[in-house]
């Protein structure tokens, strides 16, 4: 399989050796059909990385991502770690996907608030349910860890996780790179500035995390990146493909044309009410 990509080719190669790639199924290959109607407005792209101070870096990326689309040849790459999509987009800079358009017409994204936290949040909840279960004495009310984990759910579900770690040194980017390598994905849980303020809040959380990632520390980042994939790809890519919706993801974001915004959204809404418990905060850009 040709991967394609926004970086050079040695940027695919090692992404290929590191992560391997797993078959395309129906889905992908319909995603894979869209990117032959997207194309990059060179333009409007200039003028949003101007607004950024990014020109020269941004455009750079732009123009590679511009010529592969408008070649037609982009092509779209599953990894066997978290079963996440990937495409010539992935890469593109956030801001710079405003400028996208399908045969013309602009597109919208609709992106979910704190996914990965989110998602842990959900799995952390249903954890701790199990655990009360088991017990032969006290309620759920009474069990710090339920108690812990429904006030986590809650933070997330207001799309406020990042800001709930954030001080006056710490901003919202910080929280949310340390947030991944202090506790959830790290080798350690609960150490450095962020690690210990979530577990000043959620001490029990952490016990829990620790012994999920006693004999793999990898084994939670693969887990929450495979259900948000098979949620956001398997689930709501499946029926937006039955539905004839025209979209591509980025992970946690799903972009489609405006008059299908609102689809999307209840999608979402009811496959992660489906898949983690509760529904997660959107928003449209």
């Amino acid at each position: 399989m040709t991967i394609v990509w926004c970086h050079d080719q040695a940027v695919c190669r090692r992404f290929s050796r590191k992560h391997r790639g797993m078959p395309l199924q129906p889905h992908h290959k319909a995603m894979q059909g869209t990117l032959k109607h997207i194309r990059l407005n060179l333009s409007k792209a200039a003028e949003i990385a101007s607004q950024h101070g990014k020109s020269d870096h941004w455009m750079r990326i732009a123009r590679r991502v511009a010529a592969i689309l408008e070649s037609e040849t982009a092509t779209v790459f599953i990894d066997s770690f978290g079963h996440r999509c990937h495409t010539v987009l992935t890469r593109l800079p956030s801001k710079l996907r405003a400028a996208l358009e399908y045969d013309g017409q602009p597109l919208q994204g609709i992106d979910i608030a704190c996914s990965q936290p989110f998602i842990a949040a959900g799995m952390i909840h249903k954890a701790s349910r199990e655990t009360v279960s088991t017990q032969e004495a006290g309620s759920i009310k009474m069990c710090p860890f339920q108690k812990q984990a429904d006030e986590l759910l809650a933070v997330c579900c207001s799309g406020k996780f990042y800001e709930s770690l954030m001080t006056d040194s710490i901003g919202r980017d910080d929280v949310k790179r340390n947030t991944f390598r202090e506790v959830y994905f790290g080798r350690g849980t609960g150490f450095g500035v962020v690690g210990g303020r979530f577990r000043k809040k959620w001490d029990r959380v952490v016990d829990w995390l620790i012994a999920f990632k006693r004999k793999d520390y990898k084994k939670s980042a693969r887990a929450l990146q495979r259900l948000e994939s098979s949620i956001m790809i398997d689930t709501v890519g499946k029926q937006l493909v039955s539905e004839g919706v025209p979209f591509y993801t980025v992970h946690d974001a799903v972009y489609t044309l405006p008059e299908h915004t609102q689809r999307v959204q209840v999608l979402i809404e009811d496959s992660m009410r489906a898949a983690v418990g509760a529904a997660p905060k959107m928003t449209v850009e």
